[in-house]
């Protein structure tokens, strides 16, 4: 719930702790991931240049994560 802007449910009482739910943030990311490539390649196979790709996948990251990562691209 915190490394995304996805809805996901919510936690029941009590709540793991950062530490416990490690576990789950390569799945996330995988998911994350996943959604950013398939909008990457559909607007490549779409025919439009390779800036127009990538300004439109950071775009969808930053809306999905709430520019969570960007701070290290900036």
């Amino acid at each position: 719930m915190t490394l995304s802007r996805l809805p996901v449910g919510r936690l029941q009482d009590p709540v793991p702790s950062m530490a416990s739910a490690r576990w789950a943030y390569p799945l996330v990311g995988i998911a994350l991931g996943l959604i950013v490539g398939a909008v990457v390649s559909f607007s490549s196979w779409l025919g439009a240049p390779g800036l127009i790709c990538g300004l439109l996948g950071v775009s969808v990251a930053v809306c999905i994560t709430g520019a969570l990562h960007e701070d290290g691209l900036a």
